[in-house]
């Protein structure tokens, strides 16, 4: 199965992170920028105002020290993330770092195997992310530090081995309930005949989402080149996913209901998954 394509971004890069950051010495803001005020640790960082951007924006905030991170080097980071529109916060790991990743093995979302290569250790980064590359399709900004970087031996050596499946059966049809969800609950639609996802399981998935309120599908990832990959409790919809993934094994596929307040606030959502890879777990979890 390949990895997630990288775009080429490369050659503009420098027009998009023209200007410093603003906090910690960086310069004024430039006109159509405003500063989003960090909360509970959280740094300042500048944010731009009016429509969205239609293509991923890419701003040095801090720089680092060192080498450059390239393809199969780890990285480990802090970030956060808000919704373009309200500055809703979505993700919060800026007191606990996420666990480490391989840059550019297709572990991570798309803005930063894209984002990423050249930042240095000790570097901030700002994404702000065009609808078109999100989950929710809608835009996002990320703030991320990275704080350690090691150096890999390249790809084909540092990316962790996968168990794939191949999968079956046609796009699912989405079938919205008659009434808000108030709980999540799971349907099961095929079974699986590999080992049993449990929280902090890399995953590889193919899915199809909809909102019941609106009966329109709201992200779909289920070509072989536009997989999701993601850690089992650690996405947007962690816990909902959580209970309804509870046993569910490699291969297998079901249906989810989840209630609106558990989702993104805009009524039921329903989730047709089914997956297809599982990243090989570390000595001493059972399978």
């Amino acid at each position: 199965m390949p990895f997630v394509k990288r775009i080429a971004l490369f050659s503009f890069l420098s027009a998009l992170i023209a200007f410093g950051g603003c906090g910690e010495g960086g310069s004024s803001l430039p006109s159509g920028w405003t500063v989003l005020e960090g909360e509970e640790g959280r740094p300042d960082a500048p944010v731009p105002v009016g429509a969205a951007p239609s293509k991923l924006l890419i701003k040095d905030l801090k720089e680092g020290t060192g080498q450059p991170a390239k393809d199969g080097d780890e990285l480990t980071v802090r970030y956060f993330r808000v919704a373009y529109e309200g500055h809703d916060l979505y993700e919060d790991h800026w007191r606990e770092p996420s666990p480490p990743f391989v840059l550019g093995s297709g572990q991570m979302v798309e803005p930063w195997e894209n984002g990423l290569p050249g930042i240095k250790e000790g570097g901030r980064r700002e994404f702000v992310v065009p609808a078109a590359m999100t989950f929710a399709k809608s835009p996002e900004i990320y703030v991320i530090d990275v704080l350690s970087i090691k150096a890999g031996k390249g790809l084909d050596q540092v990316a962790p081995p996968v168990t794939w499946v191949k999968g079956t059966g046609r796009k699912p049809k989405l079938h919205y309930p008659s009434a808000p969800a108030t709980h999540v609950a799971a349907r099961v639609i095929k079974e699986g005949s590999g080992p049993v996802v449990r929280r902090g399981d890399s995953l590889i998935a193919r899915f199809v989402s909809g909102n019941a309120r609106t009966k329109e599908v709201t992200q779909e990832f289920w070509g072989e080149n536009d997989l999701y990959r993601f850690k089992l409790g650690e996405n947007r919809l962690g816990e909902a996913w959580v209970t309804g993934m509870k046993g569910m094994r490699l291969g297998g596929r079901r249906e989810l209901i989840v209630p609106s307040k558990l989702a993104y606030g805009e009524g039921t959502m329903v989730y047709v998954i089914e997956v297809l890879g599982m990243e090989k777990r570390k000595s001493g979890r059972a399978g």
